[in-house]
């Protein structure tokens, strides 16, 4: 490259030095998607393990603001879940323990129908109790089904999420692979 007129000389060590650049380029480029890559397998392996019932999973977050930001909600999502698990165990045992009130209020009755009036007039207030214990166990089933539902909307979040992040990963790699052919097509142009 040094032989010849001083700008052909000059010319070509641009072009080397251009042609260098395109190279770190690349390859941190596809050291980047490589970390994109491993991040994305990662997220979608806590998807896979909180789909299984393990709500103990969290992953790293990446260094990358959006994929942080993909972690971050992940954990968050996983988190949430968990706490919603405990919320809906929580009710289920008050359900139970409501289920044994209501059958207990409900054998006071039976014994309460032999007795005298005055023991009819307990009887009707036991009644009420009853009532007011079915309620309260029908609202917190309702709680149950909403937190349920709101679980369920997590969780497709989550999915689309992670399939969104393959889907960016992909386009990622296929404009890399154009770009490496452009550079080598050049580079190839250059060495001619």
């Amino acid at each position: 490259p040094d032989e010849g007129p001083i700008e052909v000389a000059e010319l070509a060590r641009a072009i080397n030095k251009m042609a260098d650049t395109l190279q770190q380029s690349l390859e941190k480029e596809r050291d980047g998607l490589q970390k994109l890559q491993q991040t994305v397998q990662e997220y979608a392996g806590l998807a896979a393990r909180v789909a299984a019932g393990d709500l103990t999973a969290r992953v790293s977050e990446a260094d990358d603001g959006n994929m942080r930001e993909l972690g971050s909600g992940l954990n968050r999502m996983a988190g949430s879940l968990s706490q919603l698990v405990r919320e809906i165990r929580g009710a289920v045992k008050s359900v139970a323990s409501a289920s044994a009130e209501i059958l207990a209020a409900t054998s006071q009755q039976v014994s309460a129908t032999a007795e005298e009036a005055t023991a009819v007039r307990q009887t009707a207030a036991t009644v009420a109790e009853v009532r007011q214990t079915a309620e309260a166990a029908a609202r917190r089933t309702r709680t149950v089904a909403e937190m349920a539902q709101r679980m369920a909307a997590t969780a497709e979040d989550g999915r689309k999420s992670v399939e969104e992040s393959i889907l960016g990963s992909d386009a990622a790699r296929q404009r890399m692979e154009a770009l490496a052919e452009r550079i080598l097509t050049f580079s190839e142009q250059a060495e001619a």
